[in-house]
């Protein structure tokens, strides 16, 4: 069997979240395509605008040689179709024209990716946007497969049916994560609650959530942390997926009393790339249960059959948990939320939405094979 050459174009630094989603993706890959494969990994801030490196790349005729050497194309998993940003072709990170479309004949796709803007969008992105993937779509070596974040109701709130049949969903690649067995890292000898909280949402634009209070949600949080230690033989343990949630901890835990800190609280490692990813997974998957903020830090949890409670601040948390049958363990943090979460950290089940999860990875990698055969790479 001959080795198949890919690029992978995505983000690999700064965010465990995504290493996971790509580990994920590799381990799909595997799965439909075998083991031989080559791959080149491109990092996607080198194609962003503010990108000052000599390493600078562009979506531009270098780019597509460097791609159609290759067997396959992949950009993604990410929110990289957020359609928010400025002075793009597309209104997304592929900030490709038509001429660079045009010049891809490689088998493409464009998968794990999500279209949830958390940013004011400028005028004129919206059908910048709908042209993209009107062009996307009408090529036979190009596919796009979004991430089950949501993105799938918001294309059809902007577009209705157009795209149905189209532009598939599956699960995000997180989901095929596997905690790696040269890693056990259970950091604390007694039960642990594993925890991420962030700052960097609570800015961000929502449609479902609205605008976060950060005052209340610190304020709910430090109540929530407080009960489990005074009613509770938990402690907790804070996991960073990128440097600046060390902050967010830095900012909540200068509320608790200083001997709780002391006694009942640990800090991960801030560690990233692949080695950091498994390091912290395992940190979760060592866990009794885990309170996570951001996208990934549920995710794989959910993933490994932890015990896992959803603090939304951003709507495709909220629609992640919907995908999977477990509206119920995912709580918006716009409103007063510590009785609730206590509650469902105390009493929530073991991961009952398996059978669901399972069920779905099928549907995903089935649908892996149907685009990877579509555009010609599988027979």
């Amino acid at each position: 069997m001959r080795t198949i050459k890919i690029l992978h174009v995505a983000s690999f630094t700064g965010n465990i979240g995504d290493n996971a989603s790509h580990l994920g993706l590799y381990n799909v890959l595997k799965t439909v395509l075998g083991d031989r494969l080559d791959i080149e990994q491109v990092e996607i801030r080198r194609f962003y605008k503010k990108y000052s490196l000599a390493d600078k790349m562009n979506f531009d005729l270098e780019f597509t040689q460097k791609a159609n050497a290759k067997d396959l194309l992949i950009l993604g998993g990410g929110g990289f179709l957020d359609y928010w940003v400025p002075n793009s072709e597309t209104g997304t990170t592929f900030d490709m024209s038509d001429e660079i479309l045009d010049k891809l004949i490689v088998p493409t796709l464009f998968v794990s990716v999500g279209c949830m803007p958390h940013q004011p969008v400028p005028e004129g992105n919206i059908d910048k946007f709908h042209h993209f993937l009107q062009k996307v779509g009408s090529k036979k070596n190009m596919r796009i497969a979004v991430r089950n974040d949501g993105s799938i109701l918001e294309i059809k709130r902007l577009f209705g049916s157009e795209f149905e049949g189209i532009i598939t969903e599956i699960l995000d690649n997180g989901f095929f994560y596997e905690p790696s067995l040269k890693f056990s890292c259970r950091l604390l000898e007694k039960p642990y609650i594993a925890i991420n909280t962030t700052l960097d949402q609570l800015t961000m634009k929502n449609r479902m959530i609205g605008n976060i209070n950060y005052s209340q949600l610190r304020e709910e949080l430090l109540s929530l942390l407080q009960r489990i230690i005074d009613e509770t033989d938990y402690s907790l343990v804070f996991v960073p997926h990128i440097f600046k949630d060390l902050q967010a901890f830095r900012e909540l835990l200068e509320g608790m009393n200083d001997f709780y800190i002391r006694s009942r609280v640990a800090i991960a490692p801030y560690l990233q790339g692949n080695y950091g990813c498994n390091y912290l997974m395992s940190v979760y998957n060592q866990a009794d249960s885990v309170l996570s903020m951001r996208f990934h830090a549920n995710v794989c949890p959910l993933s490994m059959g932890k015990r896992t409670v959803g603090l939304a601040a951003l709507d495709r948390v909220v629609h992640m948990y919907n995908s999977i049958g477990k509206s119920s363990d995912c709580i918006p943090v716009n409103e007063k939320f510590a009785d609730k979460v206590y509650k469902k950290m105390i009493d929530i089940s073991p991961n009952n939405s398996d059978t669901l999860i399972s069920e779905r990875k099928v549907q995903s990698l089935n649908t892996y094979m149907k685009l990877l055969s579509e555009i010609g790479l599988l027979s």
